[in-house]
């Protein structure tokens, strides 16, 4: 008798902590939707995939990389409202637009124009060299897994050797970025670069504002000039103030991600 009332609480025990657990795991979406333990496990695993995405764009897209592979490998293919903004500039069409376009990619894809300075560097020729690190990622999945969003702080640095003189800076950019999921893999979709200072190395990155500020020198990140052709791609529009000694920082421009059940709940990189 003994022996069978030990067997049944142990049994018990056992009930109770799967119950237990059931309800430790148990979490909603942001659609309001419970999601099952799968589910759970392909959210985890698409973030992973985000960042694996993004992590292709800082080694594509630095010098000795290829824009216009990047473009092909892990932007969307099949969107017509694919975006590249800076500071004071929006680029938005098909991928086509942006392999052919100064907004993203060489520009060269399919044209044999004059290469911009940027462009020289991107062929990573010698003493060229630049690199963007992905830090502090705050990555949101919509609660429907078609769609998501990002956020990444990111250092970086550039060396440039032409003519016989070199320069070197040291850069510091937020990425705003809306991803879509496209024949079930993660994809680009709206890229938005937001800078916020770019300093000579050597320099006191003050000590630069305050000289800049009284030269009335343009800040970084500004507005670029329409590629012939591509104008109706093209709009001017300020999204960013960067670093300055006239206004106070403001991390939360752009907004970070927050969740949401679909694209339609939320806002879009591509207008802030």
């Amino acid at each position: 008798m003994k022996s069978k009332t030990l067997c049944l609480i142990i049994l018990t025990c056992f009930v109770m902590v799967g119950f237990s657990s059931q309800a430790a795991f148990a979490k909603k979406n942001a659609c309001g939707k419970e999601m099952t333990a799968a589910e759970m496990s392909e959210r985890a695993l698409d973030i992973q995939e985000i960042q694996n995405v993004m992590s292709y764009h800082a080694l594509y897209g630095s010098p000795g990389g290829n824009h216009d592979t990047e473009l092909a490998l892990i932007w969307a293919q099949k969107a017509k409202d694919i975006t590249f903004a800076g500071n004071g500039y929006i680029y938005k069409g098909d991928i086509a637009v942006h392999q052919n376009t100064y907004g993203y990619g060489t520009g060269t894809k399919n044209n044999s124009e004059t290469q911009t300075a940027s462009q020289m560097i991107q062929q990573a020729a010698p003493g060229n060299t630049s690199f963007r690190t992905l830090n502090t990622p705050i990555i949101v999945v919509a609660g429907d897994g078609q769609t998501a969003k990002a956020f990444w702080y990111t250092i970086g640095w550039s060396a440039d050797i032409r003519d016989g003189k070199g320069s070197s800076s040291w850069s510091m950019e937020k990425y705003g970025i809306d991803f879509l999921k496209e024949d079930g893999a993660w994809k680009i979709w709206h890229f938005h670069v937001y800078n916020d200072w770019d300093v000579p190395m050597g320099k006191d990155l003050a000590e630069y504002a305050i000289e800049q500020s009284k030269d009335n020198k343009k800040p970084a990140g500004g507005m670029l000039q329409a590629k012939k052709g591509y104008e109706k791609y093209f709009t001017a529009k300020t999204f960013n103030e960067p670093y300055s000694v006239t206004r106070p920082p403001n991390p939360l421009n752009p907004r970070p991600p927050v969740a949401y059940c679909t694209f339609t709940d939320t806002f879009s990189y591509a207008d802030e």
